[in-house]
C-alpha cells in the first residue's frame, strides 16, 4: 500500500501529492474489493473491511477528490450512480 501514499498507523493516512493516475489504481482496488467481501468470512472479512475504510477515507480526503472522481468515473464508464 506504500505506493498509494499509505504511511500505516504513524501517521497521515495518505499523500496529497497522489497523482491521478494513482488515484485511478486507489479507487479500482477499492471497487475490487468491495466485490470480494461477501465472499469471505471471518477474519479475511474483517481485514478486506479495515482496508476498504482506509483507502475510502485516502480518497475522499484527497484535496482534488471530486474531480479526480469525476474523470475517474467518466474513463471507466460509470454513471454517478455506479461509483
Amino acid at each position: 500500500m506504500e505506493q498509494f501514499g499509505f504511511r500505516g498507523r504513524s501517521g497521515r493516512s495518505f499523500d496529497a501529492r497522489m497523482s491521478y493516475r494513482q488515484f485511478a489504481e486507489m479507487a479500482e482496488l477499492h471497487r475490487r474489493l468491495v466485490g470480494q467481501v461477501d465472499q469471505r468470512v471471518g477474519r479475511e472479512k474483517a481485514i478486506l473491511r479495515k482496508y476498504i475504510a482506509a483507502i475510502d477515507v485516502a480518497l475522499r480526503n484527497h484535496p482534488d477528490a471530486n474531480e479526480f472522481f469525476a474523470r475517474w468515473r467518466k474513463e471507466s464508464g460509470m454513471s454517478d450512480r455506479e461509483a
